[in-house]
């Protein structure tokens, strides 16, 4: 079973120029210690930058990375960027 489409730009403002900077946020708020530790805590899921080989491959293979991605995305909208309306 294909799992569905997840379409980035769904979730991102629609102007360039802040498309650009809702991303770079997201790149940077991916890589940021404390606010990986606020979406743990406030989904129950988490991002360990420091996995293994064997477990990013597993992770991977297995979806998981996809879908804590996806979460992580949904997430960033509200908690981190803010309204987009």
């Amino acid at each position: 079973m294909m799992p569905t489409p997840f379409n980035l730009s769904d979730y991102m403002p629609q102007d360039p120029l802040m498309a650009q900077a809702w991303a770079d946020c997201l790149r940077w708020a991916i890589g940021e210690p404390d606010v990986l530790a606020r979406f743990t805590a406030e989904t129950g899921k988490s991002i360990d930058p420091n996995r293994t080989p064997i477990e990013r491959l597993v992770a991977t293979q297995s979806g998981e990375d996809r879908a804590v991605f996806e979460s992580f995305v949904l997430w960033f909208g509200p908690a981190v960027w803010g309204d987009l309306q």
